[in-house]
């Protein structure tokens, strides 16, 4: 018999002995009906795992498993449909170790969502497609916001032809049809991703993110804005001021009446910052320096970069006594000194630090950190006030036992906090010494913006 033939008396059989209809379904046409499917899935074999909801047509469910060959399958049901498993098992062949049952209350979506999200936690999300074709409306419902929540293709048997008579799809003419994700689509969950990639100061990975979204989705949300201002930031984080400001006129010129995304007045903030930074003859450059590279270590710390963070509060110190010595005149690259430092009373000052790691010294040609202090301490300059020697050695010793200078060692939270209470104390002195407000009236200046969507 052809299986338009069986397609007709299927029909008379529906509308008049239900029962006798199912029976030549499963007889006489699904093998039918699955072998015409088959060639319909191809590329569904990259699912390693199914997820269905059972409804009472357990038809859709062999179909994909027959299609896919999942290695498991979580079936969702309730307690009515539980029995169509026997009926499943017997057209798949699937094993007791291939399957997962979890029983659920049909009107509750959050059942489901459980179930599914369970499921789905240790596995590859892009390997499980779940199937939403069977189950009731709030199955479905639940099941729909699981997969778009947790980045699983959702699909459904869908049909070329309904027998709206029978209330039927007619067999054979059923096909896979697999959804695409809403969130992917409008890039809600890209997006959102990109935010705290900023927010966390994370701006190459924003940036990854964002190029991808801007090559796939209309630009609805303001990504190109968006991108903009990460693409400045990124900038500033690597202290390439210049640039930086260049961007951040362009932003703030293009976007400046666009209130999505941003509180604009923190960009501009940052705009007069980099107006400074680049600019030398500034009054203000020498002290905008030092409190930069504070803030910068500041947001590594945040990171939990702590090495890096360390670094820029070390640096931060240096510069500061650097600055202060010039202030003095003494130029630390090719100093001249005052007549109270003498090679003596450099060397006394080393030994009462060092003690017995005490080695004579001349005096430096070239003088780094240790010997600024060292010099500034001799001078009884104020700086020295808030920077114990013996505190400032303890600190480079921690620098150096970085794995990234001459240590073995990664950097830890107490290793940075540590160095940061002597940063800020002698930040704050400095200021002072300069006539400056404190550290803490900078802050929301120097801060970075944070996106909101």
């Amino acid at each position: 018999m052809e299986f338009s033939e069986k397609i007709d008396q299927w029909k008379q059989l529906f509308q008049t002995k239900r029962e006798e209809a199912d029976q030549f379904y499963f007889n006489s046409m699904f093998e039918d009906v699955i072998n015409r499917f088959l060639p319909k899935g191809k590329g569904l074999e990259k699912y390693r795992f199914l997820i269905s909801l059972l409804g009472f047509s357990p038809q859709p469910v062999i179909l994909f498993i027959r299609a896919i060959k999942p290695e498991k399958v979580l079936f969702i049901h309730s307690e009515e449909t539980e029995s169509y498993l026997d009926v499943i098992q017997q057209w798949t062949g699937l094993k007791l170790a291939q399957v997962v049952k979890e029983q659920v209350n049909s009107s509750d979506p959050t059942d489901v969502y459980k179930a599914i999200k369970e499921f789905v936690v240790p596995r590859n999300p892009r390997e499980i497609l779940l199937d939403i074709t069977g189950g009731k409306k709030a199955m479905v419902g639940g099941a729909a916001m699981a997969g778009n929540l947790l980045g699983i293709d959702t699909g459904y048997v869908d049909n070329e032809r309904y027998l709206p008579d029978l209330r039927q799809p007619e067999p054979g003419s059923e096909y896979p049809n697999i959804l695409k994700n809403p969130f992917d689509v409008l890039g809600d969950i890209e997006l959102e991703k990109a935010k705290e990639a900023f927010n966390q100061c994370n701006f190459s990975r924003c940036l990854d993110i964002l190029n991808c979204l801007e090559e796939r989705i209309e630009d609805i949300w303001g990504i190109r804005k968006f991108k903009s201002l990460a693409e400045a930031y990124i900038e500033i984080d690597a202290f390439n001021f210049s640039k930086a400001l260049v961007l951040t006129e362009e932003f703030l010129k293009k976007y400046s009446e666009d209130r999505r995304l941003i509180d604009i007045e923190k960009v501009q903030a940052t705009r007069n910052v980099l107006s400074v930074l680049v600019n030398k003859e500034h009054p203000d450059y020498v002290p905008y320096c030092c409190i930069n590279y504070y803030f910068s270590g500041d947001r590594f710390g945040e990171r939990s970069l702590f090495d890096v963070a360390v670094f820029m509060m070390y640096r931060t110190i240096e510069m500061i006594l650097a600055f202060t010595l010039k202030e003095v005149g003494i130029d630390p690259s090719n100093p001249i000194y005052p007549q109270e430092v003498t090679m003596d009373t450099f060397n006394q000052k080393l030994r009462e630090v060092f003690e017995k790691d005490y080695y004579e010294k001349d005096l430096p040609r070239k003088v780094g950190l240790m010997d600024s202090a060292v010099v500034l301490s001799i001078m009884n300059h104020p700086m020295m006030e808030t920077l114990p020697l013996n505190e400032l050695k303890g600190v480079i010793t921690l620098r150096n036992e970085s794995r990234f200078t001459h240590g073995f060692r990664p950097l830890g939270s107490d290793d940075f906090s540590r160095i940061k209470r002597l940063t800020r104390k002698l930040l704050e002195k400095y200021l002072s010494i300069k006539g400056k407000p404190m550290v803490k009236e900078y802050m929301s200046l120097f801060a970075f913006p944070k996106i909101n969507l």
